[in-house]
């Protein structure tokens, strides 16, 4: 029984491991290619985080994975990471005025609400450009504990309202966010489904029944 037990652990854990991993692991940096692809991007309205570079950037190359690794963070989902090679797209590149590489613009809007010419610390790029972030996009940044406490206990409109204002929170979007969650589970759900049926076939086919 212990035997049997273990190998359904072996065959079960391989394939939940995979999906989630596959999910967390998924790169958010969109690489845009064309100028209409931008406009794209622009019109739905998102904030955005473009890096202007190019292959023979070495700095640019240096803070690559730092960038990837920022756009993947839970914290900023709600951000577009994009980045653009100037020696492929140089009317975007001439639209806003880039002198120099890396150049990273913060969108939001279609207004520039920061921009960033070079890098002054590749050591602590990472810490530099969330705190740019939260600085540049005060939307997204997370709820602040006192509008939590409030939120959860169900409060009336016009306190809600007092507290959002003062703490500049705007409190939309989270819908959708809560439909991914749901859909996500479900497909988790269906997915082990899956994976269990294919677990009790092969459990059958052993003891011949």
């Amino acid at each position: 029984m212990k035997a049997l037990y273990r190998s359904v652990q072996l065959l079960l854990f391989p394939p939940l491991f995979f999906l989630l991993t596959s999910q967390s692991a998924t790169a958010k940096v969109t690489a845009i290619t064309s100028k209409k692809r931008f406009d794209q991007k622009m019109e739905q309205g998102n904030p955005m985080i473009v890096k202007f570079y190019a292959d023979w950037c070495g700095v640019c190359d240096t803070v690559k994975e730092a960038f990837k690794e920022i756009s993947e963070d839970p914290t900023f989902n709600t951000i577009d990471f994009i980045e653009i090679d100037i020696d492929k797209n140089g009317p975007i590149a001439d639209q806003f005025n880039v002198a120099g590489i890396p150049t990273f613009l913060y969108l939001q809007n279609d207004n520039v609400v920061n921009q960033e010419v070079g890098v002054s610390d590749i050591a602590r790029f990472k810490e530099n450009m969330g705190n740019s972030i939260r600085n540049s996009f005060s939307k997204t940044a997370p709820l602040p504990k006192q509008a939590e406490i409030i939120i959860e206990q169900e409060p009336t409109t016009e306190i809600s309202k007092i507290v959002v204002e003062k703490e500049n929170i705007v409190p939309t979007g989270s819908s959708g966010f809560i439909d991914q969650i749901k859909a996500f589970i479900l497909w988790l759900i269906n997915a082990l489904k899956e994976v269990v049926g294919t677990i009790v076939n092969m459990i059958k086919s052993l003891f011949g029944r």
